[in-house]
């Protein structure tokens, strides 16, 4: 959503200021497989199932060969994207019956579960402005309905909320990236374990 990648650009540059040794990598990506994979993902040919399961395949493949293995050698791991962007998607957004989101939550329960989730809340005007801003050529199908992302991207974010799970949540329709970042290592101060 608007803003992401320069904010992760400042937060990769903010522990890397504290002397962290720190993994940024992509979804869909980061992995061999994952690269391989992510043209195909990208596409518009593939149901909401067959991708939502497509890029959970990445996922595991990429927890198993990347995450894991920089975790325990004591590295900063940051992922743009996660399994909440599945969440927004292919399962708020898409065309899944019941048993195909069951499906899909049984998978995201399975998988390694981030210390935290970093939620970006942008408005529909802010996106739609940015996405306005950047569109050149074809549209891929993460950029296709703005206002509807920022609706189901929401949804997803409440739902995290109400979980209680290790998240942080910043409006970012104010403010510079500087103030982003700021935000973030104000809301996550009372946890050093967040922000260090």
């Amino acid at each position: 959503l608007a803003g992401k990648s320069t904010f992760i650009t400042k937060l990769v540059a903010h522990f890397e200021g504290m002397g962290r040794d720190v993994l940024l990598f992509r979804e869909p990506g980061g992995s061999k497989f994952g690269e391989t994979m992510r043209p195909l993902l990208k596409g518009w040919d593939l149901t909401d199932f067959a991708r939502a399961l497509g890029f959970n395949a990445v996922r595991a493949q990429n927890v198993e060969q990347i995450i894991t293995p920089a975790l325990a050698a004591g590295r900063v791991v940051i992922a743009d994207r996660y399994f909440d962007s599945t969440d927004v998607y292919q399962v708020e957004m898409g065309g899944m019956n019941a048993a195909m989101r069951q499906a899909v939550a049984s998978v995201h329960a399975a998988m390694r579960q981030p210390d935290l989730t970093i939620f970006l809340l942008p408005s529909v005007e802010l996106v739609t402005a940015r996405s306005i801003e950047r569109r050149s050529g074809e549209t891929d199908v993460f950029e296709a309905v703005p206002a509807a992302d920022v609706v189901a991207y929401r949804a997803v974010a409440t739902r995290a909320r109400e979980t209680g799970r290790p998240a942080v949540y910043i409006e970012n329709d104010e403010g510079t990236q500087d103030r982003l970042l700021e935000l973030f290592l104000a809301a996550t101060s009372a946890n050093a374990s967040m922000a260090a």
